[in-house]
């Protein structure tokens, strides 16, 4: 069976739903809104456990010998058109309500919609909070359809499934600049060629490409700086406050 293997970014980068604020693929939100989050620079992690790439050898059969990467996960809309099974590694389902064509957010429930004998492995990380049971799906978008965990992935035989097309796609909206190295080594490791997508539905943003330069970081390292001397000089304008009322009570 000709699979698509895709894999999201995001589904290393445990969600803090109190620090997100991107609901939009766009410049603003990819490079510029991170630089406005100095807070999420100690709060936000990476969980790239060792040897992904072993076990997907060692579970599928990858005849692909190239990787394409794009800032986009709509990206793989295009790739689906050509396979019958995908094999998704996400934090988001991507079976969101359809809105105004192809995007990031629908570009799964659109490939199934035209094509209802795909057959689709959502393989969820375990910090996710989504769930296709949230979805009003119909029969037919239900049909062939799984929800699964990573640890069902390895316990899963799929023998019958080889892997036409690997696709790998950053998400800058909802992983940060600083993880962009690690995302680069991620890449490498799979060992299979560098095959970059670049279209204007992504408006031509580059999905490998490091997004900050040595001097955005510094200008992070003074925004965080100034973040916490100013939650510094709250909490103890908070606490003057509170001893001053305590005393006014007694």
């Amino acid at each position: 069976m000709k699979t698509l293997l895709s894999i999201d970014w995001d589904y290393f980068v445990p969600e803090h739903h109190e620090l997100d604020m991107s609901h939009c693929e766009s410049q603003f939100f990819i490079n510029v809104m991170w630089m406005m989050r100095p807070e999420a620079l100690k709060a936000m992690t990476l969980d790239v456990r060792k040897g992904f790439w072993d076990t997907i050898r060692e579970k599928l059969r990858v005849v692909s010998n190239e990787i394409r990467v794009s800032e986009s996960h709509m990206m793989a809309y295009w790739m689906v058109q050509d396979v019958d099974a995908v094999i998704m590694f996400d934090t988001h389902h991507d079976m969101w309500p359809i809105s105004n064509g192809v995007h990031c957010a629908d570009w799964l429930k659109l490939a199934k919609i035209q094509n209802p004998d795909l057959e689709i492995h959502w393989v969820k990380p375990t910090h996710t909070l989504h769930s296709l049971t949230d979805m009003e799906l119909n029969k037919k978008t239900k049909h062939k359809v799984f929800e699964i965990t990573t640890e069902d992935f390895k316990e899963t035989c799929w023998g019958d499934y080889e892997i036409t097309t690997v696709h790998a796609c950053r998400s800058g909206a909802w992983t940060p600049p600083w993880f962009d190295k690690k995302f680069q080594s991620f890449i490498r490791s799979s060992g299979l060629e560098l095959k970059i997508e670049d279209s204007e539905a992504q408006q031509g943003l580059d999905g490998y490409k490091l997004r900050w330069s040595k001097a955005d970081f510094e200008q992070m390292k003074k925004q965080i700086k100034q973040f916490e001397e100013t939650k510094r000089n709250w909490m103890e304008k908070e606490a003057n406050v509170r001893a001053q009322r305590n005393a006014a009570i007694q």
